[in-house]
This record gives C-alpha cells, sequence and structure tokens, in this order.
C-alpha cells in the first residue's frame, strides 16, 4: 500500500497517496453502535464496541441532537433509510448540555448493562464536553 494510490468512496475517483501506515493490534468487536450529535462534527472510538460520534444541530429540535444507532457501521444514511426505527434521537439542551440522565437513559435505550452502561455513559459525556472544547 505504502507509496500506492487509495481509492475509496471518501477518496473519489483520483484516490489519495499513501504516505505513512499505522498499525495497531486488531480487536473484535461484539457489536457496533453509532453515536451522532449534530454539529458536522465526528470521533471514532475503538474498543470492545466500535462507537461513532458525530453532533450536529437539528432544525426539528432547534438546536443540538444526538442520533444513535445499535446497527452501527459508516453507513448511517443506508441504516436510516432501511431501517429508519433503528435510529434514536434525542435531543439536547441548549443551556445545560448532556446530562448525565440524558447519557444514562441514552445508554440504556441502546441496551447497554451493568458496567457497559456505566463506560458508555462516560464516553458519551467525555466525547460531548470534548466536542464543546473543541468549538
Amino acid at each position: 500500500m505504502l507509496g500506492h494510490r487509495l481509492y475509496t468512496k471518501q477518496t473519489g475517483r483520483e484516490g489519495k497517496p499513501v504516505a505513512k501506515l499505522i498499525i495497531c493490534e486488531k480487536l473484535f468487536t461484539r457489536r457496533e453502535y453509532y453515536f451522532a450529535c449534530k454539529f458536522d462534527f465526528c470521533l471514532k472510538i475503538r474498543s470492545k464496541d466500535s462507537l461513532s460520534l458525530l453532533v450536529a444541530l437539528e432544525r426539528q429540535f432547534d438546536g443540538p441532537v444526538l442520533i444513535t444507532s445499535t446497527q452501527g457501521g459508516t453507513n448511517i444514511e443506508e441504516i436510516a433509510a432501511d431501517h429508519p426505527d433503528a435510529i434514536i434521537r434525542h435531543p439536547i439542551d441548549i443551556i445545560k448540555g448532556l446530562s448525565r440522565e440524558d447519557a444514562l437513559a441514552i445508554a440504556d435505550r441502546l441496551e447497554f448493562r451493568d458496567e457497559a452502561l456505566e463506560d458508555v455513559c462516560n464516553y458519551l459525556l467525555i466525547l460531548f464536553l470534548t466536542i464543546v472544547l473543541y468549538f
């Protein structure tokens, strides 16, 4: 790959040159989730479960909304078209931000249990705070 061009949907027909490779341990995910919170910013965490977070503004809610799905992956548009009921939208109060109670409720709706429930709650709070500080 090194020194060649990488062709994907994101790179287009011209592709992108591969200037460096990053090698890491392969982790086997048991389940994959999609997290989006509309601001047009995306972060991805890989652990036992693969989590994505996208933050954007949603006119329907007059502010930010956290979008999640248990059907993870990167093609959320296809999931929304094929299985609209698999998409969960959770508005975020523009003044108080994402509360711990909101984060726990979201993790619960995604059927996380026990310590995984707390882990996902903490990931959501940290990621949301990171996004707020970034902007």
